[in-house]
């Protein structure tokens, strides 16, 4: 999977964004469905045949709050 990578300034109080959650995507279309690598990523490619999938690893995602300049000073 991938990886989200956030700076320091994302975490500081004078920060009004906060990280309301992170997750891997893991749909049903993005999973290789049988053989030996159910499970596992559905592959655009294995070796060098095309298999018609999405990629080698999950997409992930981050939730992200906004909060008002009155709640985030108050933390």
């Amino acid at each position: 999977f991938d990886q989200i990578i956030l700076t320091h300034n994302f975490s500081t109080k004078t920060s009004n964004w906060r990280l309301k959650s992170a997750a891997i995507h893991k749909a049903n279309y993005l999973v290789t469905p049988h053989g030996r690598f159910k499970g596992y990523p559905f592959r655009s490619m294995q070796g060098s045949k095309f298999t018609g999938g999405f990629s080698d690893h999950f997409p992930v995602y981050i939730t992200l709050i906004k909060q008002d300049k009155e709640e985030y000073h108050a933390d």
